[in-house]
């Protein structure tokens, strides 16, 4: 038969903290019958014999065949509580139970089974049973001190348990670091610090140990150690069990928040860097770098137009005014365009990103079914024209971005760790909009289906790439893998790895042509050889230079007129003609003869030339997206018109 030996001081009469009865100085027959009761849950025909200090506690034993079988939904048990099905658990570990009831493993796992499901006193009770059956039990007691000590934040109930585990065995990593965690709480951080070492030299691959002295440093602003702190625990640890998940999912959260406090606390810092990159790269193109709060920008939070690009003598950077703490990363990555641009002009490998009316136009072509579903929905059909061509260029437009992104980004990371706090709060804050797409069914509706899977497609791959920067403390891919453009956007990240293996300066124009052929979106946009800067702008465009050199002083003044007739109206108004006139002329608008004329939806009741509705796109795109290539360089004319309309009373 089964037999407990136990020291009469050592039994759990009643349930801690109250406390127990002397065993010792009560009559035997007393004492025999309170032991009785005491272990009742072993059996109903439990025996006692009381030696002196000790008692002898034996119950009958179950058949062997009984006994394999409760040793299986032990195990069985055991696999069910790490995947988090815990009533399934518990229900195994009380079969368990039922033949050996001084399994203490079972008994122990049953009452964490009944924490994890909220059943904070049956858990208890579960504790209390392991400890009448092996006094010695540390995690009997540790469990038991977590009982008090997190879910009623009652520290001065939990810390004998505590202080019991430790003298039983002082370098188990689960106890140090649970103890570490009350002393934290109870204002004694220099010894949680110990704690907390003392676990992590225990047990280097347990999160929580890590996680617990993060949140110190935390409380103590020592911010740099709550990072290299939060860096081993992700580079260092790794639990499987699914119970250590949110732990993970904790400690992500805290890497986020520390990074966006040094963020803010280093802007003044990170801002003179910036200063700095900017006049050496101003020294290393030879063009001045205009820097300027815009906060018109729409889609985007900074952009770039290159001094070679728009015949200018000077770089221009333009950003939206957003949380201080991402706003040096922004400037940060332009900068780093201008100079991954200037690497390929040096090397004779640049290349100009262009999207004619004749790609935009295909590119409508191959959505149209999905034009008709959308004006069978009810989509407003004045809207509609307008929606579809900004769609499309917004895909021209990341199809070009998203690969040189992860170039610069990559680039930026390793070569510049001083701004790495504000890279990641920014990054963070892309991967947020970017999975806000992913997860509106709104959106994946009443979007065309080919924009829908290549924009997603993208976003995907560059989940990947910031998973792969920054390891385990990231996992911003996770929620793609059920969508069905997991499968193309890991593609699209493999095409940057092999990209990356030997990089040369013009091999990011390759890598955006991987990218289009994996997207099928080769026929959307196309490169044109790198201009010098003292070249005319506007040659071998889709129309004739020559002729429209011709017209300039009748473009001046539709040019004007547009900016007059823009000044008064809305945004949305300037989208809708500007927009409208786009599509036009994706079959075409005859500009050579002044009495052909056009009719806009948008504008009932005028009629317009040719050459007036392509000022007016102009203008509007002007105000739009300016690095948006509208088929036609009106360049010149428009700041002589821009000139005129500053003036104007």
């Amino acid at each position: 038969m089964p037999v407990i030996v136990i020291a009469l001081k050592d039994i759990l009469v009643a349930p801690p903290p109250r406390q127990s009865v002397d065993l010792g100085s009560i009559p035997e027959a007393e004492a025999i019958d309170l032991i009785k009761k005491t272990y009742g849950f072993l059996s109903d025909a439990v025996e006692v014999e009381i030696r002196g200090s000790i008692a002898w506690i034996t119950f009958p034993e179950e058949k062997a065949t009984k006994t394999a079988q409760a040793m299986k939904d032990y195990d069985r048990g055991v696999k069910r509580a790490e995947c988090g099905e815990y009533k399934k658990a518990i229900e195994l570990f009380k079969r368990t139970l039922s033949v050996l009831p001084n399994h203490t493993e079972a008994r122990r796992n049953l009452a964490m089974a009944y924490l994890e499901d909220g059943n904070l006193e049956e858990a208890r009770n579960q504790l209390i049973d392991v400890l009448r059956v092996d006094p010695k039990d540390i995690w009997g007691y540790l469990l038991l001190g977590n009982t008090y000590s997190r879910y009623e934040n009652d520290f001065d109930a939990a810390e004998p348990f505590y202080k019991k585990a430790y003298e039983v065995n002082p370098k188990d990593p689960y106890l140090l670091t649970n103890y570490a965690v009350l002393m934290l709480e109870t204002d004694r951080p220099e010894e949680a610090i110990r704690m907390f070492d003392q676990a992590i030299s225990a047990d280097p691959k347990y999160p929580n140990s890590y996680l617990g002295l993060a949140h110190l440093y935390l409380r103590e602003s020592r911010l740099d150690l709550v990072l290299s702190t939060l860096d081993r625990l992700f580079d260092e640890s790794n639990s499987p069990d699914i119970r250590s998940k949110p732990v993970y999912e904790q400690a992500r959260q805290l890497y986020l928040d520390a990074n966006k406090v040094i963020a803010q606390q280093a802007h003044t810092s990170l801002m003179q860097f910036i200063r700095e990159r900017q006049k050496l790269l101003e020294i290393k193109t030879g063009f001045p770098i205009e820097i300027t709060q815009d906060d018109s920008l729409k889609m985007v939070s900074a952009r770039t137009q290159m001094a070679w690009k728009h015949s200018r003598d000077h770089h221009r950077i333009t950003y939206k005014n957003n949380r201080p703490e991402i706003i040096p990363h922004l400037l940060a990555h332009e900068l780093e365009h201008i100079s991954l641009e200037q690497e390929a002009r040096e090397s004779g490998k640049n290349k100009t990103f262009t999207s004619t009316a004749a790609n935009r136009e295909g590119a409508i072509r191959s959505i149209k079914d999905d034009i008709y579903r959308l004006r069978n929905l009810g989509y407003d059909e004045d809207k509609l024209t307008a929606v579809i061509i900004e769609m499309v260029s917004g895909l021209i437009n990341q199809l070009f971005n998203c690969p040189l992104d992860m170039v610069i980004e990559d680039r930026l990371f390793h070569n510049y760790e001083m701004q790495r706090a504000s890279q990641f709060v920014s990054l963070h804050a892309t991967h947020q909009e970017n999975l806000a797409i992913l997860e509106s069914k709104e959106i994946r509706r009443l979007t065309p289906r080919r924009i829908y899977l290549a924009n997603v497609s993208m976003n995907c791959s560059y989940a990947l790439f910031m998973d792969w920067i920054y390891g385990r403390r990231t996992e911003y891919s996770a929620p793609y893998k059920a969508s069905d453009s997991y499968g193309v956007g890991k593609r699209l990240f493999e095409a940057f790895l092999e990209t990356g293996k030997q990089f040369n300066p013009g091999v990011e124009y390759d890598l955006v042509e991987e990218f289009a052929k994996l997207l099928k979106l080769q026929d959307w946009f196309e490169f044109q050889p790198d201009k010098d800067p003292s070249e005319v702008a506007g040659k071998g465009g889709p129309t004739n230079p020559d002729l429209l050199k011709t017209k300039e002083p009748a473009t001046i003044m539709y040019l004007l007129s547009a900016l007059q007739r823009f000044d008064n109206i809305s945004m949305d108004d300037v989208r809708a003609i500007s927009f409208e006139i786009g599509l036009l002329g994706t079959t075409g608008i005859d500009y050579t003869k002044g009495d052909r004329r056009y009719s806009l939806k948008s504008a009932p009741g005028e009629q317009f030339s040719g050459l007036q509705l392509l000022a007016m796109m102009y203008v509007g795109f002007q105000k739009i997206d300016p690095s948006l290539n509208t088929g036609v360089d009106f360049r010149d004319a428009y700041q002589i018109a821009l000139q005129m309309h500053k003036q104007e009373p």
